[in-house]
């Protein structure tokens, strides 16, 4: 099973977040909650498990990015 981890921003906070899986961790900068991410599938990755960055605009459903380490998933015709 694959760890995703959605960086995003919030406008009220005036904050980017990391969340994943009900949680949520706030950073001043896209830059910063981006390496954490990052940082965290890499580890994850170093003890066998998957892991993905999905890295959201400022606008709502807009995906700019998105990083996976491990298997990639499959693809499928759209």
């Amino acid at each position: 099973m694959r760890t995703v981890y959605h960086v995003t921003y919030v406008k009220y906070g005036k904050e980017w977040r990391v969340t994943q899986a009900g949680w949520w961790l706030g950073f001043r900068t896209k830059k910063l909650a981006i390496a954490w991410a990052v940082q965290r599938c890499h580890e994850l990755l170093g003890i066998g498990k998957l892991g993905q960055v999905v890295i959201h605009g400022m606008k709502k459903n807009v995906i700019q990015r998105e990083y996976t380490y491990g298997a990639d998933p499959k693809r499928f015709k759209g």
